[in-house]
């Protein structure tokens, strides 16, 4: 006998139950007023009900499909919503509710819908990831190709893996916050991008606002900006794009190294926050934009015009394998990112990690951590 009580099933999971079925915390106040609606035509007015506290905190993130009632008289009438729900469910008698579900229906040809791409799992006959990793090889090949038709050839300068004569390990080490520390690189790639990947390792040794890389242009402060926010309250990557910006929330907390991978694609605007190999949702941002040539690329610091710095969101920690590239990787390249054997590990086209050259301001040291070591 299965020991949870929902009764859909997610690659053949059943969870531990569902909404429709279950007395918690949250609900407990709409609850209590039920016995005094009994019959037909009778009605209560509750005074104050929190809906939000009894919603998943991640409400962008659901299934959806035309289905039926559970319990007679089974009407098809009914639009499902199946969100992931992690408080604890318990019974009357405050136990842990088990066994409480119908079994599993036919779909019946219904298509069930997600707002995001899932993740199948490990059993599953077709493996998401692979699908996944194989179309965004393709797109970023036909991205890539297309830009090499445009200009006339492929170029010299794109390095695939890490190069004999790159500067490896390279870390870098901002140890105060202030206006004049930072990397101003110097690149020898065009910022003119309609899709991108960025991937770095950050250890911050503060809660707050740190700017990982900047670059303005001529007509924008922030063309391109990736900034990671820690506090209280907050967990968040923040992303730049043309002077417009969006939140991409997450729950990791640093204890350590972490890989943090950022894509995005002018074609749909979709971005996407990878974190230690893991994928998030999709949001989007300037679809159909271009970022700008011409402009000045720093690490580790906020820019207010061409090199006009902020002493805000300044970078405190420690920086490693920070790559540019100018399409998407797959997703066999990003996980690739968080390896410690760097001759298997694709190297940035645009900024490149140890041959891209760097000039350090304000303190910025060589430091000898490495995270692999």
């Amino acid at each position: 006998m299965e020991a949870s009580g929902s009764e859909h099933t997610l690659d053949g999971t059943r969870y531990m139950a569902e909404d429709g079925h279950f007395e918690n915390t949250y609900y407990s106040d709409f609850i209590s007023n039920l016995d005094k609606i009994k019959y037909t035509g009778q009605s209560m007015n509750i005074s104050s009900i929190d809906v939000r506290s009894m919603l998943p905190e991640n409400i962008n993130h659901f299934f959806r499909y035309q289905g039926s009632l559970t319990t007679p008289p089974c009407y098809e009438s009914i639009l499902w919503t199946i969100r992931k729900l992690e408080s604890t469910l318990k019974d009357m008698n405050n136990k842990t509710l088990r066994n409480d579900y119908r079994m599993a229906q036919p779909l019946n040809s219904r298509v069930v819908e997600s707002s995001f791409l899932p993740r199948l799992g490990k059993g599953t006959f077709c493996r998401q990831d692979k699908i996944e990793s194989r179309l965004l090889k393709i797109e970023g090949l036909i991205m890539s190709l297309g830009k090499h038709m445009h200009s006339g050839g492929l170029r010299n300068s794109k390095p695939t893996r890490y190069e004999p004569r790159a500067l490896f390990p390279l870390v870098l080490d901002f140890q105060e916050k202030n206006s004049g520390s930072y990397a101003l690189a110097q690149l020898s790639h065009p910022m003119e991008l309609d899709s991108f990947t960025v991937c770095m390792h950050v250890l911050p040794q503060l809660k707050g606002v740190h700017t990982i890389i900047s670059y303005a242009s001529n007509g924008n402060d922030h063309e391109l900006m990736i900034s990671i926010a820690e506090d209280k309250y907050t967990r968040e990557v923040g992303l730049w794009i043309g002077n417009e910006f969006i939140n991409l929330p997450h729950n990791f907390k640093f204890h350590d190294w972490a890989n943090f991978c950022i894509t995005w694609s002018s074609h749909t605007g979709g971005t996407y926050l990878w974190i230690n190999g893991i994928v998030g949702e999709q949001r989007y941002l300037k679809r159909g934009y271009t970022v700008s040539t011409g402009g000045v690329f720093i690490v580790g610091k906020d820019q207010d015009g061409l090199l006009g710095m902020s002493n805000a969101d300044t970078f405190v920690g420690k920086m490693t394998d920070v790559n540019v590239w100018d399409y998407v990787l797959s997703t066999a390249d990003i996980r690739d990112q968080m390896s410690c054997e760097r001759n298997n590990t694709v190297v940035g086209n645009v900024f490149s990690w140890g041959t891209t050259k760097l000039s350090l301001f304000g303190g910025v040291q060589l430091d000898s951590q490495y995270r692999c070591l």
